[in-house]
């Protein structure tokens, strides 16, 4: 299946938005390839050269980075739409690895022909310049000092309005990362995390089954994460 900006659920959120018919078509010819990856497999590793940014049109990835003492730190999640990679264009070599959560399709943009583009497409320009001012990796607003249930309940609000910019649902959310995720990004044990659930559920914020969470009080999520900006 050949893949295009116009078929692509998640264009809104990546480069094409804001092109006309015409850019989006130059747009496509910096696209060198698009691939499908299964659970697992990596995008690319820390310290690999950089080529190529990378345009997620489905599935989830985690980002992490590995220390001197070879201990891994889940830096961010990626969902469609976002763009992977930016952070290697200054030192042209990836900062962090990239490993696919679930099946993912991608888009492979030819970073130097992206720039020729930019040169001659100012729409084109201004979006990578907006896409850049973002942050290159996905992150909670996550204060270490902060209590687990706050910590918690940030990275469940992150995401909620993460998959509702992106047309889902922001009540009903799956969790394609492990609770093991979610507390090395957060900084906590994974028994921490796991009584921190519990803790949302028993004071009627959210239900959790497995990998699927229901946020039942918005307004209340949203009041305990905004609790540990506050510190």
């Amino acid at each position: 299946m050949q893949f295009s900006c116009d078929n692509c659920a998640s264009s809104n959120l990546c480069l094409p938005a804001g092109l006309t018919q015409e850019e989006m078509t130059k747009l496509e010819s910096a696209v060198t390839r698009q691939k499908v990856i299964e659970k697992g497999d990596l995008l690319f590793r820390q310290g690999q050269p950089f080529k190529h940014l990378i345009a997620l049109r489905s599935g989830s990835c985690k980002a992490y980075s590995t220390g001197g003492a070879g201990h891994d730190q889940v830096l961010g999640f990626f969902f469609p739409g976002d763009l992977l990679g930016l952070e290697a264009i200054h030192s042209s070599q990836y900062q962090y690895t990239v490993e696919a959560l679930d099946t993912c399709s991608l888009c492979m943009l030819d970073f130097s022909k992206l720039l020729k583009l930019s040169g001659s497409l100012p729409e084109l320009n201004k979006q990578l310049l907006m896409t850049m001012s973002r942050e290159m990796v996905p992150q909670t607003s996550i204060h270490l000092s902060s209590h687990a249930d706050e910590r918690l309940a940030s990275f469940l609000m992150n995401l909620s309005n993460r998959m509702r910019l992106r047309g889902f649902s922001s009540q009903k959310l799956r969790l394609s990362m492990t609770r093991q995720d979610i507390a090395n990004h957060l900084g906590l044990t994974l028994e921490t995390v796991s009584r921190t659930f519990k803790k949302l559920e028993m004071a009627g914020l959210i239900e959790a089954a497995r990998r699927e969470v229901s946020i039942l009080d918005l307004r209340q999520l949203q009041v305990k994460a905004c609790a540990s900006k506050k510190l």
